[in-house]
């Protein structure tokens, strides 16, 4: 399959997910370390309070969403 797991746009090579998605992944992997080491939170935490708040892109609440329910990260 050569879809994003998201949306139905191409995905990128030796990823599962399109451009943005997997920026937002990206980002929000960049984005926890950040937070874990001044929150002291896990992971799945993490997503969750990223998937809730308003700030929060479309993108990456998506990303965060799938990423809770066990897709793979990028």
């Amino acid at each position: 399959m050569d879809r994003c797991r998201l949306c139905d746009m191409r995905r990128e090579r030796n990823s599962d997910y399109c451009a943005f998605h997997l920026e937002a992944v990206k980002n929000l992997e960049e984005a926890y370390e950040v937070w874990r080491k001044a929150l002291q939170i896990e992971w799945k935490e993490f997503l969750e309070l990223a998937s809730e708040r308003p700030e929060t892109g479309q993108w990456a609440r998506e990303a965060a969403i799938n990423l809770l329910r066990g897709g793979r990260e990028a």
